[in-house]
């Protein structure tokens, strides 16, 4: 029921009882509807009264639906709580892992399940140089060919690859190629560069 709805029923029922204490206390009416139209029955009394049942018994509808609609936005609200307190988890989260990353000492490549670089971090840059801002979105190959064969191999496979890639920036490394996801869903490729001891 619309308000605009329900403060007509209001209207309707208070001047239907206001008529009825008039019909109760003179008797004087004809139609129950219209004050002061003549002489009435008890026919017309209960006319009345049925029309008041009627009326309040929509006003009760109402207000149970209303109650039931109180009840359900207090469960929205709750559930929208947990879901921001699920999405503020999450970001902290998101936030501690871009930290760890920017602050590991190990030169770091994230690529995506095409192979293609969508990330580093500053060991990954002081390593690589401006060369890897210009990596961005492209295979990861044009930034170190001695990696194609090793990615490849990862995304087909799913299997963590080791690699030695010798003509890396500042010498031969020992290259990991972690795949994220399953086997049926590869969703990227972490690859980390450790620099080899000098033979002696």
């Amino acid at each position: 029921m619309e308000e605009d709805e329900l403060r007509k029923v209001l209207e309707e029922n208070r001047r239907l009882k206001a008529r009825l204490d008039e019909i109760e206390g003179t008797k004087d009416i004809a139609d129950p509807l219209r004050p002061g139209s003549g002489k009435g029955t008890a026919t017309d009394v209960t006319k009345m009264v049925r029309l008041l049942e009627q009326r309040d018994k929509r006003l009760e509808t109402y207000a149970e639906e209303l109650e039931a609609n109180q009840v359900q936005l207090q469960k929205n609200v709750l559930e929208l709580k947990k879901r921001n307190e699920n999405l503020q988890a999450t970001i902290a989260s998101l936030r501690l892992a871009q930290e760890i990353l920017e602050h590991d000492p190990t030169p770091t490549l994230g690529l995506n399940k095409e192979g293609r670089v969508l990330l580093f971090n500053r060991a990954a840059e002081t390593m690589f140089g401006p060369a890897v801002y210009k990596a961005i979105a492209k295979p990861v190959a044009e930034l170190c060919p001695e990696l194609a064969e090793g990615v490849e191999s990862a995304l087909r496979d799913g299997q963590k690859v080791e690699r030695e890639a010798q003509s890396l920036p500042g010498g031969a490394h020992l290259v990991s190629i972690l795949v994220l996801g399953s086997t049926t869903e590869r969703r990227g490729l972490v690859v980390r560069f450790t620099p080899k001891a000098p033979r002696p």
